[in-house]
């Protein structure tokens, strides 16, 4: 064998490649997942299918009396100074944090439903944020603490870090991990001081959990909590969800279409779409584009379309072969079980889009406005995903086309009158005046 040449990646360009294409909000959104992860392990929430059946939300297991148990904190703190997020969500076993958390990498395939993929999460938004990092994490058992100086470690050979246990204080019932980072990027500072990442991250947190917050947790952004911003069905006497579950390369998926809740009586454009949840998790929001097929094997999305709402869930114990990428904010499209999803959901989405469409087209009645339409009532997840496999129904007289219409024009008062004196009746309505003319075309030009 001859020499061998250095391949080992330069820290610091593995460091700069690592963190360059997530976004500060997705950085934050991944530590609030690893929160989200250690409540899931320590409650025993099962993410499974089954919790459609039980109420929209994740389903405890094993846990009696769990309804009474309040929901956990995780608190973001942000300024010029320095990032941190907190939680009681159980934290992370000492050995556990020795042989895998810190790994830039999976270790093994994963037994439970949860929302750590690829194991690069947490360290990707620790050193996207800052070059002064702190992990502290404690159970009801034991505590330690990780201290990283990126400077330091980055002119280093060593891939690993200083972790240390550190004395168990309190009862337990503020078991759960602190993330601090100073000594911040300048892009993140920039970003911390422009006054645009509160709101922005509050509408993430909000969209992306919402069928976690209020439940199992309570998230606060700079000590103001979020409130979920909920997936709202809509049904009538007359409308019925469609709702379709099958089982593809062990991931369990469930499609759900139908019309979306109105607000004051309209369909609000920007709700309407697709929704794409991985393990409970949103990862796509009211997606309009080829993504989900809009183009291909579906009609470009219309204004018309604006009542359309889908939902499309997928569920592993195996993350990694859920449908999303790495930041768990888009989808892999090349993903087998994506690309069969994706022909379900545009069989699904038919019969809704050929009912708006027959809806801007005239193809309804006083009775199908009033009754079907502006009577709808929102649905819980629950209601909508608990039912048996159905397709998307109207009835039947909602398809029905209207088969008059009002044909009105303009006239001045004079010919009007001429009129009047040419059929010697000078009472008659303009509007009979206008059927006399339209019957006398029909009569002598349309026979």
């Amino acid at each position: 064998m001859g020499e061998a040449v250095d391949a080992r990646p330069k820290k610091t360009f593995f460091l700069d490649m690592f963190t360059r294409d997530i976004s500060l909000e997705d950085a934050i959104l991944d530590l609030i997942d690893n929160a989200i992860d250690a409540l899931c392990k320590t409650r025993s929430i099962d993410l499974s299918v089954h919790y459609v059946k039980n109420d929209g939300v994740p389903t405890p297991t094993g846990a009696e009396g769990y309804e009474d148990v309040a929901p956990a904190k995780i608190g973001v703190s942000f300024a010029d100074s320095g990032f941190k997020i907190i939680d009681n969500c159980g934290g992370i076993p000492y050995q556990r944090a020795k042989e895998e958390v810190f790994l830039f990498g999976r270790t093994s395939t994963k037994t439970n439903l949860g929302l750590s993929v690829y194991g690069v999460g947490l360290k990707r938004a620790i050193f996207k944020l800052g070059k002064k990092i702190t992990v502290e994490s404690r159970t009801g058992e034991e505590a330690w603490i990780v201290e990283i100086d990126v400077d330091k470690w980055s002119n280093i050979d060593e891939w690993t870090f200083p972790i240390e246990k550190k004395e168990i204080k309190g009862n337990g019932e503020d078991a759960g991990t602190t993330v601090t980072v100073t000594d911040l990027n300048p892009e993140v500072k920039m970003r911390f001081k422009d006054g645009t990442l509160g709101a922005t991250l509050k509408q993430a947190v909000a969209t992306t959990y919402p069928l976690f917050l209020g439940k199992y947790v309570s998230i606060t952004i700079n000590e103001v909590e979020v409130k979920s911003q909920l997936i709202a069905m809509a049904e009538s006497a007359d409308i019925e969800s469609s709702y379709l579950q099958f089982k593809e390369d062990d991931v369990d998926v469930v499609i759900t279409t139908g019309l979306a809740e109105r607000m004051s009586g309209e369909w609000n454009q920007e709700r309407a779409g697709w929704y794409i949840l991985c393990n409970s998790r949103v990862v796509v929001w009211a997606d309009k584009t080829d993504l989900t097929g809009w183009g291909l094997i579906a009609p470009q999305f219309h204004t018309k379309f604006r009542g359309f709402i889908g939902l499309v869930f997928f569920f592993s114990k195996d993350p990694e072969t859920l449908p999303w990428t790495t930041t768990k904010r888009g989808l892999n499209k090349e993903s087998r079980v994506y690309q069969i999803t994706t022909k379900k959901m545009a069989l699904a989405a038919r019969p809704v889009l050929d009912f708006l469409n027959r809806i801007s087209q005239g193809y309804n009645d006083q009775v199908s406005q009033g009754r079907a339409i502006d009577q709808m009532k929102p649905l819980s997840l629950h209601q909508v995903l608990s039912k048996s496999e159905t397709a998307f129904t109207v009835a039947p007289r909602l398809s029905n086309k209207v088969t008059t219409v009002s044909v009105q024009y303009n006239a001045t008062m004079e010919e009007l009158g001429r009129v009047r004196t040419c059929l010697n009746r000078p009472g008659i309505s303009a509007s009979a005046i206008g059927r006399h003319a339209f019957d006398y075309f029909i009569e002598q030009e349309c026979p």
